[in-house]
């Protein structure tokens, strides 16, 4: 089943004017796709970046917010991140995708412009990530499904496409003012409706509450462990009702479960992680060649 523009494959969801591509295939389907779930199983056991909890991390959920999305008090008196080590932030990965975060304007409408220097940083980062284990094994694992081409230059150039293809969320507008990177692991900002969409990174949640810039009000649902978390915040002043994001895990780990996921051409994937049953829903842009959404739930 392939990421093509046709409605006998695809159902459209219409999100500000643009279909993101949501193919029919779930992991509700039978067969479950065991392949895929070795697969993110052995990613888990291969992510050694990802920080342990209560050693490197530790978070404060607090008070539990209602599913009401318009309920926005603030039922966390205190920040979510109680404790980060900070020095596992300079690990590789990590240093090189927070340089990142500050390459896009967080506004939707804003057209971005990409710099050399950030086109080197970008370019920087696929190359730490696939060295990697993860990112080897989910080559190894796309590559055999012939999802990708031959060669590990292949894979980078799919990624890239994937993830760091600008493209326009608004079809009134048709300003390249998003990719998939931006949305799901820096957030965008709608000012009209004062909305977040995407933000999906626990990394960006860690700086911007760090900066005064993101208010953390409550969770709505956390797993059996601390691997993963819903919760409500607002970011500069606007609300992220219903977000999602893994917690404490390295984004090589992050890319690489989600890539493997929407190469594989599953709206959305429920699998295991450290106990807590998971949901990975993924959806489709610019003809299903971008990311235009990926996220994490706990089911």
């Amino acid at each position: 089943m392939k990421f093509h523009f046709t409605l006998c494959i695809f159902f459209a969801v219409i999100c500000d004017g643009v279909h993101l591509q949501k193919p029919q295939r779930n992991s509700n389907s039978p067969p479950q796709d065991q392949q895929l779930l070795l697969l993110l199983n052995k990613l888990w056991q291969l992510d050694k970046n990802r920080l342990v909890y209560g050693r490197e991390i530790q978070i404060s959920v607090q008070g539990r917010v209602s599913w009401n999305e318009n309920a926005v008090t603030d039922l966390a008196m205190r920040p979510l991140f109680a404790n980060i080590n900070s020095l596992v932030l300079e690990k590789p990965t990590f240093k090189a995708f927070i340089k990142l975060l500050d390459n896009y304007c967080k506004n939707i409408g804003e057209n971005e412009l990409i710099t050399n220097t950030e086109a080197y940083e970008k370019d920087e980062f696929l190359r730490l990530i696939l060295e990697s284990e993860i990112m080897k094994e989910v080559y190894k694992f796309l590559k055999l499904k012939g999802k990708v081409g031959n060669s590990l230059n292949d894979f980078r150039q799919k990624l890239d496409e994937l993830w760091f293809k600008p493209y326009y969320r608004k079809a009134s507008t048709k300003i390249e003012d998003s990719s998939g990177f931006e949305h799901v692991f820096v957030g965008e900002i709608d000012k009209a409706s004062q909305k977040v969409s995407g933000f999906h990174s626990w990394i960006q949640m860690y700086l911007e509450e760090k900066k005064n810039d993101l208010n953390y009000l409550g969770y709505l649902k956390q797993g059996n462990s601390t691997s993963i978390l819903m919760s409500r915040f607002k970011w500069h002043n606007s609300v992220k009702s219903i977000g999602s994001t893994f917690i404490g895990t390295s984004p090589e780990y992050e890319i690489a479960v989600y890539t493997a996921i929407f190469l594989m051409e599953y709206s959305d994937f429920r699998f295991t992680i450290n106990g807590t049953p998971v949901k990975v829903t993924c959806f489709g842009i610019n003809r299903g060649k971008s990311i235009g959404t990926c996220y994490p739930d706990v089911i």
